[in-house]
């Protein structure tokens, strides 16, 4: 096993009695030591999984005391129709599994161009995510723990990390073969495979930045990859570990169809990939690591969720991503399908934020305006209305990196320019010169959310004097002006996902980072996160991180939406497969794909 398996530590916990409803406010009163003592229950990627609610804080006293008053029961939060949605849950004890079968997913992607170092949207990685395998894994499944982001063996038996952090040693099993079918008609995989297709990763696309510290990849012998450092990269191991960096053989970039197919050595065998379709697999009859119970996956390109949750509700599909939307919409189907179960994340983060061309618009350099702006927003209403009253006010900077809990507008942690005080924001205004400011903002309603939080920015920004013309541009137009950075005044945009701080901290807001959808350009946050990202000490990092965290808090550069927790709905007879864990590195639009070979249907 690994020497270096980087992970966080347990971050929050909540329990509730039989007679509380959990709602209304982030995850928040919790610390470790209350975890202790309660116990633990368990991209740019432009899908995501159900919205549901967090759950109201619970003190270390409170856990106690109902611990006293009460049979302990499973943590989990409950809707206002009084279904439990539990973290984790077990799988049946005394079942045996049963072969057979094709496993059959709805999906909101539909397939693009699947050479996944061309992009990390869904319709890329997806597609050809269950033909590969990682070198290292995420832990999932009915052992994730949802608190944690932790490393398993996958290509790699075994690595360690150098004690300087200038290389990294990865250990490859034997006997692993590549799929018996054109090209690679069941060769040996080797060392030389995971250096070509870390190499091709590294040289450009999507997924380059994860290398920008690497000096050269080395196979050392036939199963030992060598990777020496330029400097040390404590975050290193965890892109290599996502859904975004899958090792694919030479001979498929040779013949120029890796955009249309994927080979590879993982439990599944492509056979057909058809936009606005489908994508089938077969399962590979000869993998390496244990026998495939399933015949086959089947995803289905479902990209309207009524139709989605259409499929789930008449059992025609096994799992459906993005079920739905509103905890209105979780107990409506749940009261007609029972039998259905689901879990729910934690929320560390938010994803969406508002952000200002502050290169060439004077206005928006004045913090003044953007911190107006920010104390001119009533997030709470947001969470009421866009959320039905279940949502979280996060930073985009998740707060496990720095704090033992989830911080509060209360707490002041989030800064003094956060919290709803339109007076103050008529004020700010005012001093700057801006009392009669006009803007356009442009959106993609990438759910129905999305247009009403557009209407109550409106709104709200209204009652501060300040004219919003709210556009709403096609995905391709939006996703070209956010991405590229080209917007000409504000956008109401999502932030590039990851899993590592190295994400947070230096590519979303350093000033040369293609990252960057902000415009930040901050010589201080610019010199603190270069320096955070070769800090191997965690406490010495964790300053430098608390130190960006403050400064964009306090010169407002973004405006941090309130964000709606995730949660997925499985069929009653899917076994062994849960997408729970933090910033999403188990999304159930790929990572139905790493559970496959564990996976198998008890009907």
């Amino acid at each position: 096993m690994a020497s270096d398996t980087q992970q966080t530590d347990e971050w929050w916990a909540t329990v509730h009695g039989r007679r509380t409803v959990l709602r209304g406010a982030l995850l928040g009163g919790v610390g470790l030591a209350a975890v202790a003592l309660i116990g633990c229950g368990g991209d740019d990627d432009d899908d995501d999984d159900d919205a549901a609610a967090p759950v109201a804080p619970a003190t270390a006293t409170e856990a106690a005391a109902a611990a006293e008053d009460e049979p302990a029961e499973p943590e989990g939060l409950v809707t206002p129709a009084g279904n439990v949605i539990p973290l984790q849950f077990p799988e049946p004890q005394g079942v045996t599994p049963k072969a057979g079968g094709v496993l059959k997913q709805a999906v909101a992607w539909n397939v693009g161009p699947i050479d996944p170092t061309v992009s990390a949207a869904g319709g890329t990685i997806a597609p050809g995510r269950a033909a590969y395998n990682r070198v290292i894994g995420f832990v999932s499944g009915p052992d994730a723990d949802p608190y944690k982001i932790e490393f398993r063996p996958e290509l790699a038996a075994s690595w360690e990390r150098a004690e300087d952090g200038l290389s990294y040693t990865f250990h490859l099993n034997e006997g692993v073969k590549f799929h018996n079918v054109d090209p690679t008609n069941g060769r040996d995989f080797t060392a030389a495979d995971v250096k070509f297709a870390w190499d091709r990763y590294a040289a450009g696309g999507a997924q380059s930045q994860y290398f920008t510290a690497v000096r050269d990849i080395e196979a050392a012998d036939d199963h030992t990859v060598v990777v020496n450092m330029i400097s040390p990269q404590p975050d290193f191991l965890t892109p290599i570990a996502s859904r975004y960096l899958t090792i694919h053989p030479r001979e498929i970039v040779d013949d120029g169809t890796i955009e249309q197919r994927a080979v590879g050595t993982g439990p599944m065998i492509l056979k057909e990939a058809t936009p606005a379709e489908r994508v089938l697999y077969e399962k590979n009859p000869d993998y390496w690591q244990k026998e495939v119970l399933l015949d086959g996956l089947e995803h289905l390109v479902m990209q309207d969720q009524q139709a989605r949750r259409a499929a789930m509700r008449v059992d025609q599909v096994d799992h459906a991503m993005i079920v739905t939307s509103t905890v209105g919409d979780l107990d409506a189907l749940l009261e007609t399908n029972p039998d259905v179960k689901a879990t729910w994340s934690p929320t560390v983060n938010s994803g969406t934020q508002i952000a200002f061309n502050m290169k060439t618009v004077s206005t928006y350099q004045d913090e003044r305006v953007r911190r107006a702006l920010s104390v001119g927003l009533d997030r709470q209403f947001m969470i009421d209305i866009a959320y039905e009253g279940y949502g979280a006010q996060v930073s985009t900077l998740p707060w496990f990196f720095l704090f033992d809990e989830a911080p509060t507008p209360e707490s002041g942690r989030l800064g003094e320019w956060w919290g709803y005080r339109p007076d103050e924001a008529k004020k700010l205004l005012q001093a700057a010169g801006a009392e009669n400011l006009s803007f356009e903002m442009i959106y993609h309603n990438y759910a129905a959310t999305w247009d009403q939080l557009a209407e109550i920015l409106q709104e709200q920004f209204g009652a501060i004097g300040v004219n919003v013309e709210v556009t709403k541009l096609d995905y391709t137009s939006y996703n070209s002006q956010l991405i590229q950075v080209t917007y000409e005044d504000v956008i109401y945009g999502w932030s590039a996902n990851g899993f590592d701080a190295d994400t947070f901290f230096h590519a979303q807001v350093h000033s040369e980072s293609a990252a960057n959808r902000y415009n930040i350009e901050d010589p201080q946050i610019d010199a603190w996160a270069e320096a955070q990202k070769v800090e191997l000490d965690p406490e010495a990092r964790k300053e430098l991180h608390r130190n960006i965290w403050d400064r964009m808090h306090e010169r407002v550069y973004r405006i941090d939406m309130p964000a709606a927790q995730s949660w997925s709905l499985y069929q009653p007879w899917l076994r062994n497969v849960r997408f729970v864990g933090p910033l999403g590195i188990n999304y159930s639009f790929t990572e139905i794909a790493a559970q496959v070979q564990d996976a198998w249907l008890d009907k």
